[in-house]
């Protein structure tokens, strides 16, 4: 069946240039900050289906004529029926051709600032079409835009003639602006009873509140309502988006294309759920494409991703249109980063964990408000080796040279093979165990612990020098390339104590995976290299090496308070200086730096 497969606007409105390839069905997303020309660039597309003599706004950056061209895809009947070929069997229609042909409609921006209609064509992918000696009369595809146009219908928002009284005239077609959805409902509630109850149960469904729908009538006057005498009007602008898709869902005819301008608008989270379940439905033999600012329409998806289009203005007001690539999403939904994230922030911060997070907003809340900068928590440290390639996505994402993607990891028992692998692919490594490790600092703890800084020192060695076997453990797994998070598992699996030597290590492993690749001779050694890491820079950095948190937790004991990961870590950063480690990847001023405590 006949669909957009290419639209290209050149100087229209807040666009120089538009060029966007629709899929033939299914569900498309058109999202950016307000007034970035979303409703512009569905306009657009609605008006290259209009009859001639609709007004063109023309770009204040024209360069050139503005015009309109739809390149619109066939399917084989189509394509037959334009060679005048009824019998499909007759020819190998690529094979003669050798190339898919499409039909092509032009429109221009005439003299008096209205849309002409200039041609309608056909044409190859190259925009040529060299008819063959049999095929010497060629219809016009003109009658198969001109279905196409009465399958385009345009829900811009806030429409106040659509909520109105309408005259008592039942109609079974959808004007392509949906003014006459009073008139289709009379129809449906008259002469389709199964169909009409089938849009009642839709609107109940996605806002059961409102009360049931139905048409009301005073003299040769109707109008929408719910409940006793509800109109329309006091209902949303989303009550009304949805009434208007329901009803198309069921008069327009499959092929269809839908524009709709933030279907979303006023409905509850749960509610917006529910209707993007409906237009995934719906969207299996149409095209829909919505406008919109629903963080559950871009962080939900069904097994077929929509397609999203970026529209994003810059400073000197010229829109511009982007496409989101498939395989991002995947890899962010990986990573643990949210679509509309991408969409909604100038840059991106990915962490481990929760209080990662909450000590990072502690630090530098008011920069990454002020950068439009969110920060998310990864779902654990595993996806983080995929840095890379989201950054690259987002990059591609985005036309705004300020959004960037930054990843925290923690050092963990990393080597340092490992941690320059994953900083070259974007990771930032700590330069210390995890991120309570910058919390460390003794005259802090005891100003807030109420204890002597000596104790307070005491007690952090001592569950340091109890936990620097383990670390030793994890630094010789991550040597065997082994899984680093294992070792507790491993232990509860045996019930066995944490290894203090190579050959315990070596025992240990061969209780867990009786195929153990690695030879003991091999697990010893690695044991060894491990042991001399550690040791030659315990005495001085285990502060640093050991982790954080569970230091914090042998501090906070000592003095009869209970560590919270969640809310003790962010209280200590509020005293304390930011780390020069992070202060650099934010790039916080010198000034700015010192002036937090």
């Amino acid at each position: 069946m006949a669909h957009i497969a290419r639209f290209v606007a050149k100087n229209y409105q807040c666009f120089q240039s538009v060029d966007i390839q629709p899929n033939a069905s299914g569900l498309h997303f058109v999202v950016g900050p307000n007034n970035a020309g979303k409703s512009a660039l569905l306009r657009a597309l609605h008006l290259s289906f209009q009859a001639a003599g609709q007004s063109f706004p023309r770009s204040d950056f024209a360069v050139g004529p503005g015009r309109f061209e739809v390149e619109i895809g066939l399917d084989q009947k189509e394509r037959l029926e334009l060679l005048q070929i009824a019998d499909e069997d007759q020819i190998d229609i690529d094979r003669t051709l050798q190339s898919p042909f499409c039909a092509r409609l032009q429109l221009v921006r005439a003299e008096n600032a209205q849309l002409e209609r200039k041609t309608i064509h056909v044409s190859d992918q190259r925009g040529k079409f060299k008819n063959p000696k049999n095929f010497t009369q060629l219809r016009s595809p003109e009658p198969i835009v001109e279905e196409l146009a009465r399958r385009t219908f345009y829900f811009a928002a806030n429409r106040a003639a659509l909520s109105g009284p309408a005259k008592m005239v039942a109609q079974t077609q959808l004007n392509s602006d949906g003014e006459n959805l009073a008139n289709v409902c009379l129809h449906l509630m008259t002469m389709r009873e199964a169909d009409w109850e089938r849009v009642r149960k839709i609107v109940a469904d996605i806002v059961p509140d409102v009360g049931q729908l139905g048409i009301k009538a005073d003299g040769d006057q109707c109008w929408i309502a719910f409940g006793e005498s509800r109109p329309l009007t006091d209902v949303g602008t989303g009550t009304e988006q949805l009434l208007l898709c329901a009803v198309a869902s069921i008069v327009t005819p499959p092929g269809s294309v839908l524009l709709i301008e933030e279907p979303e608008s006023s409905l509850h989270p749960g509610a917006q759920r529910l209707l993007l379940e409906y237009l995934h439905e719906w969207a299996k033999d149409r095209v829909i494409i919505c406008s919109t600012h629903s963080t559950v329409f871009l962080d939900r998806h069904a097994d077929t991703p929509p397609k999203v289009w970026q529209v994003s203005r810059n400073s000197a007001g010229r829109s511009t249109v982007t496409e989101n690539p498939t395989l991002g999403r995947e890899l962010a939904d990986l990573l643990g980063v949210r679509l509309s994230d991408v969409f909604g922030s100038e840059g991106l911060v990915v962490v481990e964990g929760e209080a990662d997070k909450a000590i990072l907003e502690t630090w530098f809340g008011d920069e990454l408000r002020r950068r439009r900068t969110v920060v998310e928590v990864a779902s654990g440290t595993g996806p983080l080796y995929h840095a890379d390639r989201v950054a690259d996505w987002i990059d591609r994402l985005s036309p705004l040279p300020t959004q960037r993607l930054i990843c925290i990891r923690d050092r963990d028992e990393l080597s340092d093979a490992t941690v320059e692998r994953l900083e070259k692919k974007g990771v930032r490594v700590l330069p210390c165990r995890e991120m309570e490790n910058f919390l460390l600092d003794v005259d802090v703890l005891s100003e807030h612990l109420g204890l002597d800084a000596a104790e307070i020192t005491a007690a952090m060695r001592a569950a340091a020098d109890e936990l620097k076997p383990k670390l030793i453990t994890d630094r010789a797994m991550e040597i065997l390339r082994g899984p680093l998070r294992r070792t507790t598992q491993m232990l509860e699996e045996t019930g066995r104590q944490t290894p203090t030597s190579g050959e315990e290590l070596a025992e240990l492993l061969v209780a867990v995976r009786k195929d153990q690749a690695k030879s003991r001779a091999e697990i010893i050694a690695a044991w060894n290299e491990a042991s001399n890491v550690v040791g030659r820079a315990w005495n001085k950095r285990w502060l640093e090496i050991a982790p954080g948190s569970k230091l914090l937790e042998a501090a906070f004991k000592h003095s009869k308070l209970g560590f919270r990961k969640k809310t003790s870590g962010p209280e200590l950063a509020a005293k304390i200086e930011r780390p020069e480690f992070l202060a650099e990847i934010f790039a916080v001023k010198d000034e700015d730096r010192n002036g937090q405590k």
